[in-house]
């Protein structure tokens, strides 16, 4: 079985951390409830060992806190993550609760962003105009107007 990309893995640790910070925060939630919710979040199956190793691994970053030990140990978000301090200001980044997006997300936005974080095999192929694609000359074709290319330049 091919080993999963790292884009695949953050994205299952996304759906996991999402499906916690949607339950009900206190006792927590068991492994086999989080298995079946990302089943109907995702429509994909996520393995039982697979659920343990990210799980694992969220435990280990500190992002999930497990309750109890076992196999009726149950997981809930852990402590927001405080924000970091980098002395370089142009190299510095803000890191928020692990739930929260860094930028805030109009609802059209956040839609968006749940479809992109779907996996791969769960999203719909979209194909695109390869003559277009093919006939394209930069520098002299644009895809955006003139107005809106020098107001993000």
């Amino acid at each position: 079985m091919p080993r999963p990309t790292n884009a695949t893995i953050h994205s299952q640790e996304a759906v996991l951390l999402d499906l916690l910070a949607r339950a009900p925060q206190g006792e927590g939630v068991r492994r086999e409830e989080l298995g079946d919710a990302y089943e109907r979040r995702t429509g994909g199956h996520l393995p039982v060992r697979t659920l343990i190793r990210r799980l694992r691994g969220l435990v280990a970053e500190g992002r999930v806190d497990p309750v109890g030990q076992g196999p009726s140990t149950k997981y809930r978000l852990g402590p927001p993550i405080a924000a970091v301090q980098v002395p370089d200001a142009k190299r510095a980044t803000v890191i928020t609760k692990a739930d929260e997006p860094y930028v805030p997300l109009s609802p059209e936005g956040t839609v968006v962003r749940d479809l992109i974080r779907r996996p791969i095999m769960a999203r719909q192929p979209v194909g695109y105009d390869r003559t277009w694609l093919e006939s394209y000359q930069p520098g002299v074709d644009w895809l955006l107007p003139a107005p809106m290319r020098e107001a993000l330049h």
